[in-house]
């Protein structure tokens, strides 16, 4: 296995993935790695180690369709039904979309009620935080982002737990 913390130039050439880091608490950008190519195993056992490790990962420049999106998906593990048309349409479909642009090329208005239901994805919360097994992991690809604002936040609730006051138990 060859995770890569990049330190400097030079170590850019190191192992199979490259790892920067994006903060001191979680997160990594990894690069030298084609999400659209059939992944090895060591590879996907890299991905694994830096999501146990660094709990939220960037892959930037990759290009991938529903179908490469959905074969990475299966690497890591059962993929989950998306929830939302499961149960409104009883439909079996593993990919939600965020946004107001329909398959045409139409706009839906912010009082459109589909526009209202998918704003709920601008509060925090936490994918799947509803299931009795949590999920591993939520896997986003961005098709289209607006030139401003649309940027998503993350925070780490192991960070936030490391944190927390610890008080001598009473016997």
């Amino acid at each position: 296995m060859g995770l890569v913390l990049r330190k400097s130039p030079e170590d850019r050439n190191m192992g199979t993935l490259a790892m920067d880091p994006l903060h001191d608490d979680f997160g990594a950008t990894v690069t030298r790695i084609d999400l659209g190519a059939t992944l090895t195993d060591a590879q996907v056992e890299e991905i694994r180690a830096a999501i146990d490790a660094y709990s939220f990962l960037v892959f930037p420049e990759q290009s991938l369709d529903d179908e490469r999106h959905l074969a990475f998906t299966q690497r890591l593990g059962e993929p989950e039904a998306n929830h939302v048309a499961l149960g409104r349409d009883g439909v079996v479909n593993y990919f939600g979309t965020i946004g107001n642009v329909q398959p045409d090329g139409t706009v839906q208005g912010n009082d459109h009620q589909h526009t209202k239901f998918l704003s709920g994805n601008n509060m925090w919360h936490t994918d799947s935080s509803f299931r009795k097994v949590p999920s591993l992991a939520s896997i986003m690809y961005a098709y289209e982002v607006p030139e401003e604002g649309g940027q998503t936040q993350y925070v780490s609730s192991r960070a936030a737990y490391r944190r927390l006051t610890r008080k001598p138990s009473r016997r």
